[in-house]
């Protein structure tokens, strides 16, 4: 089975403990983002870091969040897939995810 991205995002963080080759994420996303935090010793702002980097993606900005925009997301849709759109330029979207793995959520914003 292959590591979770987010297993191999922790182990290149600077400053990470060594994870267990043995380590499972199971649960919702938000679990396993916790769960890798506190095993690999890092905060979750540098996990997210970490995730930016091994997924060669920005950081999500919400300095520019249009309330707007995210309303037009159904909020159930918005906490069950942790997913929270943040702008629209013309007719790309800016979304901030907790997993970028999830097809079917994004799939359910488009």
């Amino acid at each position: 089975m292959a590591k979770h991205w987010l297993i191999t995002a922790a182990a290149e963080a600077s400053g990470a403990k060594p994870l267990p080759m043995n380590l499972q994420l199971e649960g919702d996303i938000a679990s396993s983002w916790h769960k890798v935090a506190s095993v690999s010793g890092i905060s979750l702002e540098k996990l997210a870091d970490a995730a930016a980097t091994y997924l060669n993606e920005p950081r999500a900005d919400f300095s520019g969040l249009e309330p707007d925009f995210a309303r037009q997301v159904p909020e159930s849709v918005a906490r069950t897939r942790m997913m929270l759109p943040i702008v629209l330029d013309g007719t790309r979207a800016q979304v901030a995810v907790a997993d970028p793995s999830d097809a079917a959520g994004l799939e359910d914003l488009a």
